[in-house]
């Protein structure tokens, strides 16, 4: 159970009765993983109870919401997502493999196969990025993140590969690692494992190798080794260019329904 100041986030031990409304999520990692909170909700029942929390939080600074409902439905309930992150979780035996944060609380990882989240293409370039490092990298010690970004609307993709340094107590910097060195005396340098597997994908237009100097996304170094500095997303008319440090709604075709709701409540008019 983790309790905060103004919540209390207890974890299921068991189940004695399911309620009907519970499903069995599609995701094999649904109950580990810190990533989803729903999937084991029908999505018609998700957006029913996302409408009574939505009101309820307005109800107590005094708002309230007409009966009609307004929770506007995605069109798609599963690879949606634009962006994600995921982390390089290395074993005893010197493989990686990739995780989300798991439900249990921050630091803490959950091994997957797959996300659910992003497109099936993201996950194909998971698999093919875990064997090529596998097989062609030696030390892997300094990996940390893996970022994928998508123009739904467009096609393209970008890869950045995040490596991590960290300070000893001295303040010098260990790990060994920035984007550009060789890792490993017998393994291809990174660069070249991500550009070789990478590149049998036109569609990915950009590829970056990025230094991270702590845990955090704050100071780094970013190294465009492949493609465009950017990605073009579209959303409506309008063509997007997306760069690694860019925030852009996860949700291409929710911004758009958004935007097209507003346009209709503004009543705009040529005229």
């Amino acid at each position: 159970i983790k309790i905060q100041s103004d919540q209390i986030s207890p974890v299921i031990k068991k189940i004695i009765k399911p309620s009907p409304k519970r499903i069995s999520p599609e995701c094999p990692h649904f109950e580990d993983c810190g990533s989803c909170d729903h999937q084991n909700i029908g999505y018609p029942d998700q957006l029913f109870y996302k409408e009574a929390i939505f009101s309820e939080a307005l109800k107590r600074e005094g708002i309230v919401l007409p009966p009609e409902p307004i929770m506007v439905g995605s069109a798609e309930s599963l690879y949606y997502r634009n962006t994600i992150r995921f982390f390089f979780l290395l074993d005893k035996s010197n493989q990686i493999t990739f995780g989300r944060h798991s439900y249990l609380g921050y630091g803490k990882y959950t091994p997957i196969s797959q996300c659910l989240l992003q497109s099936r293409k993201c996950n194909k370039y998971l698999d093919i990025l875990k064997s090529a490092i596998n097989h062609q990298v030696d030390d892997k010690t300094a990996l940390w993140q893996l970022r994928i970004r998508e123009g739904k609307n467009t096609g393209e993709f970008m890869i950045e590969v995040i490596t991590l340094i960290q300070p000893d107590n001295s303040g010098s910097q260990i790990s060994g690692l920035s984007g550009m060195t060789p890792i490993g005396l017998h393994g291809l340098t990174l660069k070249s494992c991500v550009l070789s597997s990478l590149k049998p994908f036109p569609e990915i237009k950009s590829i970056y190798l990025t230094t991270a100097f702590d845990k955090n996304m704050i100071k780094l170094r970013r190294t465009l080794i492949g493609g465009s500095p950017v990605i073009r997303e579209k959303i409506g008319s309008f063509t997007f260019q997306i760069s690694p440090e860019s925030f852009f709604q996860t949700n291409s075709g929710g911004a758009k329904t958004l935007y097209d709701k507003v346009k209709e409540f503004a009543r705009i008019s040529p005229n």
